[in-house]
């Protein structure tokens, strides 16, 4: 089924689109019965607002496995891509739902659709849920997917302090000196509560853990271009 955009509606001297349809609507909030009927009475599971947004995009991004299960089954697009250009995946690895993230996987959704900005990968990583990071590198997830605002997926997880994150990335092998520009500097440090990422355990290798003198107390405007996730992780 083709995706096709919502009908537009204007009302009074104001006008605005009618974005979202019954089947966005049940599929966000998680009315099973309600989406069934919709779909056996013939609503277009493709439908999208005119932000692209799918009701799969919506089912996904609630963490609705349930409806995410009926719209797959009916049809829906499982890589379509919403104006930001993140898919179903994207937005299931932002809730944080493994479910969802299972079906969409099982239905062939791409773990590295072609992005400037988050891939799923990064998007698992801002939640904080490592069994989602976990369930993308075992299907082939690129760990060093690079996002223009953030860097990788392990300088998010250092940025949000996601510690169960870092490790399975570590694990799996990330590139840990992988170096930003200063746009992302700033952005990284800012998304750290204290310009810094996590404390490391003993878990981690020890180079790893090691804190060269000269990234110790360094403070936000002594980032530099060129910095790498170890100086924005030791302080």
């Amino acid at each position: 089924m083709e995706p096709r955009t919502a009908d537009g509606c204007f009302l009074g001297d104001v006008g605005f689109w009618v974005e979202r349809t019954p089947v966005h609507e049940a599929a966000q909030r998680g009315e099973t019965r309600q989406l069934q009927q919709l779909i056996e009475s013939g609503a277009c599971v493709n439908q999208v607002t005119v932000d692209s947004i799918t009701p799969l995009h919506a089912a996904s991004l609630q963490g609705q496995a349930q409806c995410v299960q009926l719209l797959l089954a009916a049809g829906a697009q499982v890589d379509a891509r919403n104006i930001d250009g993140s898919t179903p995946l994207c937005d299931a690895c932002a809730s944080g739902s493994v479910e969802c993230v299972k079906l969409l996987l099982s239905y062939g959704a791409k773990v590295n659709p072609p992005l400037y900005t988050a891939s799923p990968l990064h998007e698992a990583c801002m939640s904080g849920s490592s069994e989602c990071v976990r369930l993308l590198i075992d299907v082939g997830a690129n760990l060093e997917a690079h996002d223009c605002h953030f860097g990788t997926p392990l300088h998010v997880a250092c940025a949000r302090e996601h510690l169960d994150c870092v490790k399975v990335l570590l694990n799996a092998g990330a590139f840990c000196s992988y170096l930003l520009c200063p746009a992302q500097v700033r952005s990284v440090y800012t998304r750290s509560a204290h310009g810094r990422c996590v404390g490391f355990s003993s878990s981690i290798p020890g180079q790893l853990r090691k804190k060269p003198k000269r990234f110790r107390k360094r403070k936000k405007d002594e980032f530099s271009p060129g910095d790498s996730l170890l100086s924005i992780s030791y302080t």
